[in-house]
């Protein structure tokens, strides 16, 4: 699995990932430049190589398409519909809101929120696996051991294993970050995971679960693409995922507790070629989008 983790890193990756780790105090030095006119082909190097080490840990313990494509090192709660509006000002000190961040994977939100002044003692990763979070704390240069400790919690656990972690949330997070989750699942598990996110989410009027997934123009349960013409059957179709378009991405939460939310989503087109990413959520002919959205609690 490391094998195939190690694809040469595109230019723009570089880029991203300086950015996000300049940001980040414990990361501020390797992002740093040695040059004055900018970073030299040694910078490049030595942040390639330190990139490369934890992609390949946190790749080989479970190949997630979006840690072939580098999206760990892209901040995803920054781009929702109500991040500088409501949730980054919700979280400046001193503030005593609290938000767990669902599927968090090696914790790059979480690092963007501390980087932007929320407070880490008030944020909460949940994920099913151990070695991501042991990744991110190598690739961000603060595990419990290190010079600049990250003081959020980490918990890992199923969202359908009904005894877990999450059980002594329920009720008390304000915000509930969950991205490229529940597209990963069929319709009645997708309803399954949101109900046990509205059970951790306080009860009260405001309180927000926010994020985004892959959808498609024409929503529905993903068959199996029987043509396989051109080499495109060679790659395994997540079959029963079933992906949303905005329509029905809001009839969704219909079924989600009480079915009292206020469902913000907004739809963009990505021109992506599905034979040409290993992203098996998506067939031939599919019109390929993001949703991002904001449920807030009536």
């Amino acid at each position: 699995m490391a094998d195939q983790a190690s694809v040469a890193m595109p230019p723009r990756v570089l880029v991203a990932a300086r950015k996000i780790f300049s940001r980040y105090p414990p990361t501020q030095a390797l992002a740093a430049s040695s040059d004055p006119s900018g970073p030299t082909e040694d910078d490049d190097s030595k942040l390639r190589d330190h990139i490369i080490k934890y992609k390949q840990e946190a790749y080989a313990a479970y190949p997630y398409p979006c840690i072939k494509l580098w999206l760990f090192l892209h901040s995803t709660i920054t781009d929702t519909p109500v991040y500088e509006s409501v949730i980054k000002p919700k979280l400046q000190p001193p503030s005593s809101t609290i938000l767990m961040d669902i599927g968090c994977g090696l914790g790059q939100d979480i690092r963007s929120l501390v980087s932007d002044g929320a407070e880490p003692e008030n944020i909460i990763g949940f994920d099913l696996h151990q070695e991501f979070i042991q990744a991110g704390y190598g690739l961000f240069m603060d595990g419990p051991d290190s010079d600049a400790p990250l003081k959020s919690t980490f918990i890992t656990g199923s969202l359908f294993d009904d005894d877990n972690d999450l059980t002594k949330y329920h009720g008390k997070v304000d915000i509930i970050h969950i991205s490229s989750v529940l597209h990963l699942f069929g319709l009645e598990k997708q309803i399954t995971v949101a109900n046990r996110l509205d059970k951790v989410l306080k009860s009260e009027p405001g309180a927000i679960i926010t994020g985004k997934q892959l959808g498609v123009k024409e929503p529905g349960v993903l068959k199996e693409d029987i043509d396989d013409s051109g080499g495109f059957g060679s790659r395994v179709l997540s079959v029963g995922v079933f992906r949303h378009n905005p329509e029905t991405f809001k009839d969704f939460w219909t079924k989600v507790g009480d079915g009292k939310w206020n469902v913000q989503v907004t739809e963009l087109v990505l021109n992506i070629d599905p034979e040409q990413y290993p992203i098996t959520l998506v067939k031939r002919g599919d019109v390929v989008t993001v949703l991002r959205f904001a449920v807030t609690r009536l």
